[in-house]
């Protein structure tokens, strides 16, 4: 009876242990291995705050993976930088050293504890900082979609300020494209521009800047456009733009006195210019004090908004017609500018004339009237004078009376009297 009692004491115990081996829970595994994608093993000029990437590590039993990375200037790559990262990606909050070699790994790790680590990769950072363009700047003067624009427009912009506080110059860039190409101002060093030439009238232009720094980094502003309008506002400067600098020069020297500003007088009417005397010449021949015929001048549709008239003068077999000509002047004093096609029978000529004077009661007074030829075409038949020669005359009783009042007299169809275009023949 003992000796059974031992033998199923033996079997149980060996029953016991057999089960207690069976009921024993499974080991956990670690997560499967990863590669690491970016930074690259052995990259160069890597910048200095890098983003860096692999692939997600799938653990075998489904556990919860995360990740720690590691990165320092040690072969090892010891130094974590970042824990129990869930995603695959992570971005350096701070800037490395510069032209320095760093390594790093990725452990990726479950929530029993098991981890496996990547690959050690290696990499170098930039040499130096790069040198960034200068920053957006804005367009301010002229501006976008501006109409009736000066014809001598003065251009600004803001400064374009250069991150790393490069010396900064401009490129002016203006023409008729809607991507303007022809530059006119090169290296400038403020952030402003004015033309050197006059712009035409009544035209749509483009314009931008190109600013760039001492490292031949650039970058462009927007383009903007405005309209010019007729030029004419009345001063001096738009008369010199309206002719030419010479042409006011030559204007300046026969003695015309010209009345700038804004607010002319209404002129509207028909004149007479009796007796109409020779006060200068610079044509070869003249004599001071000689009479020419009548002068009948006639304004219609004048508009002080932008100082425009129409004008028709009529001298004998001579016609000027000036349509769409300026006039400039303050109080009564007055000066009209016109660019004419002038006529001695069929024969056309381009010249100007200018006329000043007083609006007084039924008329002007102290009235000069310049004449100056631009180009008698050739001069065929001899009855012009000669190009770039001209005349100023005056109406010499100082009175120039409108058409059909009191005291008007008008001898303009006198052919005895030459005009103030045509050539004087000698007698």
């Amino acid at each position: 009876m003992k000796h059974l009692n031992r033998t199923t004491l033996i079997a149980l115990s060996l029953m016991l242990m057999a089960c207690s081996k069976d009921d024993e829970a499974p080991k956990n595994q670690a997560p499967g291995a990863f590669d690491l994608l970016t930074v690259t093993d052995d990259a160069l000029e890597v910048v200095r705050k890098p983003s860096f990437s692999w692939t997600s590590a799938k653990d075998p039993e489904g556990d919860a993976v995360t990740y720690d990375l590691y990165l320092d200037t040690d072969s090892g790559a010891h130094t974590k930088r970042a824990s129990d990262l869930t995603g695959t990606t992570y971005g350096t909050t701070s800037e490395l050293e510069l032209n320095t070699t760093y390594h790093w790994k990725v452990v990726a790790k479950d929530d029993q504890g098991g981890t496996t680590s990547s690959e050690t990769r290696s990499f170098k950072t930039i040499k130096e900082l790069p040198n960034n363009p200068p920053e957006d700047f804005a367009l301010t003067t002229v501006a976008d979609n501006s109409t009736d624009v000066s014809l001598a427009p003065s251009f600004g912009w803001e400064t374009a300020i250069d991150p790393e506080g490069d010396k900064v110059t401009y490129a002016f860039y203006l023409d008729t494209e809607m991507d303007p190409a022809t530059q006119l101002g090169t290296a400038l060093e403020g952030p402003n521009f004015t033309l050197d030439a006059a712009l035409e009238p009544n035209t749509l232009y483009f314009w931008k800047v190109i600013a760039s720094d001492d490292q031949g980094n650039s970058v462009e502003s927007a383009i903007f456009s405005f309209t010019t309008g007729n030029g004419f506002d009345g001063t001096e400067n738009s008369v010199s733009d309206f002719y030419t600098p010479e042409h006011l020069a030559a204007l300046d020297s026969l003695g015309i006195t010209l009345n700038f500003g804004g607010n002319p007088p209404d002129l509207e009417g028909s004149y007479v210019f009796s007796p109409v005397i020779l006060e200068n010449s610079t044509v070869p021949g003249d004599i001071i004090g000689a009479r020419f015929q009548d002068y009948l001048a006639t304004i219609s549709n004048q508009n002080n908004a932008d100082l425009t008239l129409d004008f028709a003068g009529q001298q004998g077999v001579q016609q000027d017609n000036g349509e769409g000509s300026f006039v400039s002047g303050d109080g009564s004093s007055f000066t009209i500018y016109l660019k004419t096609t002038t006529l001695i029978g069929s024969f056309p000529a381009e010249s100007t004339i200018t006329i000043s004077g007083k609006v007084v009661a039924d008329g002007f007074e102290d009235v000069q009237l310049a004449f100056l030829m631009l180009d008698n075409n050739g001069n065929v038949q001899g009855v012009y004078i000669g190009n770039n020669t001209g005349r100023l005359a005056i109406d010499s009783d100082g009175f120039s009376p409108r058409q059909n009042t009191a005291g008007s007299k008008i001898n303009y169809r006198d052919s005895r009297l030459p005009g103030l275009a045509s050539a004087v023949k000698k007698r």
